[in-house]
């Protein structure tokens, strides 16, 4: 007679669901996976301009999720463009922005920058926060510019919390750093 094999049920998994504006979100982004190392998936689309509820529920639809699993959603983007923001912020998800762009953030990991500035020059303040800086590129991070994103974190995470949110300058990035935590600590 032949034995019956059970399987167990499937355990739900968590997943976080990631659309970014560029190339520079998504290779900071997966700096911080691998850092973090957590027990979830963590998918990552570079939308550019072009996100609508449409494309992210294909999005999501993509994603193969299985009964009782969760997904997190977060909208990682640039806001120096008041109507993508605006389209954003009609969406599902978290709202991660950076205003004017991302290069404040990794700036913020260096100095405590309060006074309004032009996206065209925020490339320009975070060459002069530390020498490793100068030949930054976009959508690129060399090792010692990771090393320095990751050493700094905590304290562009409060830096980011004292500024006014969706004001310029301001970073919401502190929230996703946040929930990465919150799942690394359960």
């Amino acid at each position: 007679m032949r034995s019956r094999k059970f399987t167990q049920p499937k355990k739900p998994k968590e997943h976080f669901l990631v659309l970014c504006e560029g190339k520079t979100e998504e290779t900071y982004v997966n700096l911080l996976r691998q850092y973090f190392h957590l027990p979830i998936t963590i998918k990552i689309i570079v939308t550019g301009n072009s996100i609508t509820a449409r494309l992210l529920n294909q999005y999501i639809n993509e994603m193969n999720l299985q009964k009782g699993d969760t997904c997190r959603i977060f909208l990682i983007y640039d806001g120096d463009i008041p109507c993508i923001i605006d389209n954003i912020e009609k969406l599902d998800g978290q709202s991660i922005i950076t205003t004017p762009c991302i290069e404040l953030w990794f700036a913020l990991h260096h100095t405590d920058h309060k006074k309004t500035l032009q996206t065209a020059h925020a490339t320009k303040l975070l060459n002069t926060t530390h020498q490793a800086w100068k030949k930054y590129t976009k959508g690129h991070l060399s090792i010692e510019q990771k090393k320095l994103l990751i050493d700094n974190m905590k304290i562009a995470c409060e830096r980011s919390k004292k500024l006014p949110a969706r004001l310029n300058p301001s970073s919401d990035f502190h929230l996703f750093i946040e929930d990465l935590e919150k799942v690394k600590n359960r």
